[in-house]
């Protein structure tokens, strides 16, 4: 930022923006009275005005720089006051913002309304700034993948410890093998089969949820597929805005997306010079980027000379006639300019912005009936263009410049990448692909094919042809155990020893006692390990799917916003990006306490049985003491 005002291109030299804006800064920076000081900014910024350089974060990340060396000096009164200008030239500058919230933070402290306020602003403004927008996106979208990760991945482990033992289950009574130890040796194969063949343990959150997706009850299917889709749409979003990012720094969208942004400095943008030949296919895009650069860096005579050329190849094109009056009309040749937007006018009748432009060009000289003809005539055919011009440019009206559009200089991007550069391979490479998209992404493949599998399973197989766990001591059961459908929520020994208590032994009782017991102890220290270690889980664990389902997504939530930030790609800012991470780590730290004691803690002390909920609890029980009372009328 600090040698921003100096192009590393030699052959621009001359009078320009760059040479222009050192002058005032050397200026300012010689001035130590600061009413003067903002004598010279004053003038400085009606400078840009007059070109059309609203808003010039060139500028504002200069008097960034400055307070930044004021502040190391511990002139904070200088580091406010430079602040202060570097918003007069671009209010929505993220790192202005973030610099004003890191000074609040150390002059008013972490609990100052105002600190939170402009540590918003910025991290909000990240995402409406050209430059820093794609950066802000892919930050964004790795947070929702991050956090959909673990949403699946606690989902997975509540499921595998409630369901294993089902799966064990039915392979061993699947294999009728003799050898019991082998048999249960099979069934921990095939729980743990990704890792038996060389796969990373990431593979085993996927394969658990499409496996124990078949033995879940209905609620708890409904967050598992939930949390499966977004995954599936978290990895898309991820890639598709890192292919994003990447393009907007690859020629020609990189110079174009600068042109918007109304960078100044065109050192970055000397790249469009290789595509600039005439027998090059790519020449005229090329060349009117390029010239649009120059038209923005004030370098004039370099403007008009690949102007010029661009009209003798394409004579009739009205969007360079209309930059070409722009750069007269900057020079003050009027007539020329008008001249220039009457031919792109010709051209294309329908172009808004030539009679905008040429409205501008009839008020210098006075005919001002003719431009408000010119005006009406814009306003009809383009009312938001008219009204954004009437809101953003009030101190001073300077005509609008034509700049391709983002889509096409991104596709044009696109098409080069895919021709000569071979940086990016595999799940980052560029596409213009929904599907790509789609399977690229780590584990996606993966997810479709297990979850397909499993839902295909669903649909073709009745639940009963699977084990189930009873409900009273847990033991897995399927129709080979017990071949009678009544109590169906209770094992066979559990329907003689508690409902029918037709002759069981006294030490079959003890025994069986126990067993609930043990499996009833089991149940609550599990709830209360998942509920210390991921506030949620306890609750799904214990049948609260909804509501469990909400507190664990605002606690990943939270928790994935520390992570991502390992992965996440650097602001263009980053100097003074740490502004809104001491933001979101205070507001972060308070809800994940909260919720830790709240719905952590207390699911954890609680005293309730830990397997079920309460009032499915009262359902089954009403269901079951109903099927004793008809059994015991069928046998009086």
């Amino acid at each position: 930022i600090k040698n921003i005002v100096s192009t590393s291109a030699v052959e621009v030299s001359g009078e320009n923006a760059e040479a222009v804006i050192r002058g005032f800064i050397i200026k300012i920076q010689e001035t130590q009275d600061p009413s003067e000081q903002r004598s010279i900014v004053q003038d400085l910024y009606d400078d840009c005005l007059s070109f059309g350089l609203n808003p010039s974060p060139d500028i504002a990340e200069i008097f960034l720089a400055m307070a930044i060396q004021s502040k190391q000096k511990g002139d904070l009164e200088g580091f406010s006051r430079y602040l202060d200008y570097g918003l007069m030239f671009d209010q929505k500058n993220p790192a202005i913002h973030q610099a004003l919230a890191t000074v609040t933070l150390e002059n008013k402290g972490l609990l100052s309304f105002e600190y939170f306020f402009q540590a918003f602003a910025g991290w909000l403004y990240s995402f409406t700034n050209f430059e820093s927008r794609y950066v802000a996106l892919a930050n964004l979208a790795l947070w929702v993948r991050t956090f959909s990760f673990f949403l699946l991945a606690v989902i997975s482990v509540i499921l595998f410890i409630r369901y294993n033992s089902l799966v064990r289950h039915d392979v061993e009574e699947k294999l009728q093998w003799d050898d019991e130890k082998l048999k249960k040796t099979a069934g921990y194969l095939l729980l743990f089969l990704p890792s038996i063949i060389l796969l990373s343990g990431y593979w085993l959150v996927v394969y658990w949820a499409s496996i124990f997706l078949i033995y879940a009850r209905w609620q708890e299917k409904i967050i598992t597929i939930l949390s499966v889709l977004l995954f599936l749409v978290s990895g898309m979003l991820s890639l598709n805005l890192q292919h994003e990012l990447f393009l907007s720094m690859y020629p020609p969208h990189f110079s174009n997306v600068r042109c918007y942004s109304n960078r100044i400095d065109i050192g970055p943008d000397m790249i469009l010079t290789s595509h600039t030949d005439p027998n090059d296919p790519l020449s005229d895009t090329y060349t009117f980027v390029l010239a649009n650069r120059y038209l923005l860096h004030r370098s004039y005579v370099q403007a008009e000379k690949l102007y010029s050329e661009l009209l003798t190849r394409k004579p009739d094109d009205p969007y360079i006639m209309n930059n070409l009056g722009c750069l007269y009309f900057y020079q003050q040749r009027i007539a020329e300019a008008i001249n220039e937007w009457s031919k792109a006018i010709d051209a294309k009748p329908n172009l808004a912005v030539a009679y905008l432009n040429r409205s501008l060009g009839k008020n210098k000289q006075f005919d001002f009936e003719g431009a408000k003809e010119d005006q009406d005539k814009c306003r009809s055919l383009d009312p938001v263009l008219y009204q954004q011009f009437t809101e953003t440019q009030i101190d001073e009206l300077i005509p609008l410049p034509y700049y391709p559009s983002l889509e096409s200089t991104r596709t044009m991007a696109l098409e080069q990448f895919k021709h000569f550069n071979k940086s990016l391979q595999g799940p980052l490479k560029p596409t213009q692909s929904k599907v790509a998209l789609l399977y690229r992404p780590a584990f996606s493949i993966g997810t479709i094919v297990f979850f397909g599998a499993a839902l295909f399973t669903l649909m073709t197989k009745k639940r009963e042809k699977f084990a189930r766990a009873c409900y009273k001591c847990g033991r897995a059961y399927c129709s080979l155990c017990k071949t009678s459908l009544e109590f169906e929520s209770f094992c066979g020994q559990c329907v003689h020893l508690y409902i029918k208590q037709d002759g069981v032994s006294p030490q079959a009782r003890i025994q069986k006692n126990y067993e609930v017991e043990v499996f009833n102890k089991k149940g609550k220290i599990i709830r209360a390990v998942l509920a210390l270690l991921s506030p949620g889980a306890g609750h799904i664990w214990e049948g609260h799917i909804s509501s469990g389902f909400v507190i664990l997504i605002l606690w990943l939530a939270f928790l994935s916003g520390f992570v991502s930030r390992i992965f996440s790609y650097p602001m263009p800012f980053a100097a003074v990006g740490g502004a809104t991470h001491s933001a979101y780590n205070f507001i972060a730290i308070l809800f994940m306490v909260v919720l830790w004691f709240l719905f952590g803690l207390a699911k954890a002390l609680s005293r309730q049985t830990a397997n079920i909920s309460l009032l499915r609890r009262k359902i089954w029980l009403l269901r079951e003491h109903s099927e004793i009372f008809l059994f015991q009328i069928y046998f009086n």
